[in-house]
């Protein structure tokens, strides 16, 4: 009967991957903010425990079926007799995290658990030096814009396993690298770390993902057009060049220049100056429209995820002689250059989030939900 209780009552996790020494649980339900909580496999007691018990307790002592009646009275009379209960090993594990059981009040302590939980994870991760120093990372970015940081899960509902667990491996550095071998599983020599596609630095995460020269007009190249073309699809059916927004996942190909009477759309199209020379004029995309006398030069960039900043400062620099030759072609007009910086893991700064919504206004953030989607799934 406790058993049948239990099962009933149980909170499970939607899905899991799984790692060399650490289990990865990323729950889809806790609405925009998402957490990646590493467990220890090898404590008998984890975070998973406590999860379970609390809410358990709670929908069986709220629960008013009939037939779950004498399984309440059961634990309680259990709980009362110093025995093993459900009812006993919530509170203790509200002990444990420094809260009291309040079976009546649910809804208060709820938050309380959950961070709770998501402290002592924090701290667990902190203590990780190879696994979690990503993650930590990503804890001390005050610029970073957490909520959508694993974003993309809720709108690909059918994301297979393995991309979760590549996700997981990139972030825990699991990755079959020269570094990884020689420092971490040992089973190469410590001078053997070159990379072995260009070989001029160590082949660790970092490098791959963002520093390998080889990498840089192929893969890099690729992930770049992948992201910010979703973005453009998005601003080509605002102004009407297209009917319906392709899918994230379409291999269609861009046009470079798509034309109506007040607006002009340009993709990877090179800009000739005329009042003075300009080395840096091709910028990703631009949208000249006469209408609003607005000229916009859209940059993508996927630097390392503690590189953002100075790689929007690049540039902002880079192209500013061009911004002023596109003033001096188009006066009277606004001209504004937009920097899309996303790092390599797919994070983004909050000041994205606010240049993209003064742009967009409302719907700014989910443009750049989106164009993050594409990173991830081209990554």
């Amino acid at each position: 009967m406790r058993q049948r209780a239990l099962s009933i009552t149980e909170f499970k996790p939607i899905k899991w991957g799984r790692s060399n020494s650490t289990k990865i649980m990323i729950d889809k339900r806790l609405g925009d903010v998402y957490y990646i909580n590493v467990l220890d496999v090898g404590s008998k007691k984890s975070d998973t425990i406590v999860a379970n018990f609390y809410p358990g307790a709670v929908r069986l002592h709220r629960n008013e079926v009939r037939a779950l009646g004498m399984v309440r009275e059961f634990e309680e009379q259990a709980a009362r007799m110093e025995r093993r209960s459900i009812f006993k090993e919530a509170a203790k594990c509200a002990e444990e995290l420094g809260l009291k059981l309040d079976l009546e009040h649910a809804h208060v302590i709820k938050k309380e658990v959950r961070r709770c939980q998501i402290e002592k994870l924090e701290d667990e991760i902190r203590n990780q030096r190879w696994q979690g120093s990503l993650v930590t990372t990503r804890l001390k970015d005050e610029s970073l814009s957490a909520d959508g940081c694993f974003w993309w899960l809720t709108e690909w509902k059918n994301c297979p396993s393995h991309t979760i667990a590549g996700l997981v491996e990139l972030y825990e550095q699991l990755l079959p690298t020269r570094v990884y071998a020689s420092h971490k599983t040992h089973t190469s020599g410590e001078g053997e770390v070159r990379c072995r596609l260009c070989g001029k630095a160590p082949e660790s995460v970092a490098h791959i993902l963002s520093g390998c020269s080889v990498l840089a007009q192929s893969k890099y190249f690729s992930r770049h057009d992948a992201a910010l073309k979703v973005l453009f699809y998005e601003l080509l059916y605002d102004e009407g060049f297209i009917d319906e927004i392709p899918p994230w996942s379409s291999p269609d190909k861009l046009k470079p220049v798509y034309e109506s009477e007040n607006v002009k759309a340009y993709w990877d199209v090179p800009i000739y100056a005329d009042q003075q020379e300009v080395r840096c004029n091709r910028v990703d995309a631009r949208i000249v429209n006469h209408m609003c006398k607005r000229v916009v030069t859209l940059e993508m960039s996927c630097p390392w995820v503690n590189n953002r900043t100075r790689k929007d400062e690049e540039k902002t620099l880079k192209y500013g002689s061009l911004r002023w030759e596109l003033r001096q072609q188009f006066p009277g007009y606004e001209v504004k250059q937009y920097n899309i910086i996303m790092d390599a893991l797919g994070g983004w700064s909050r000041e994205l989030d606010v240049m993209m919504a003064s742009w967009w206004e409302a719907e700014g953030q989910t443009y750049c939900e989106r164009c993050r989607g594409q990173c991830s799934r081209a990554r």
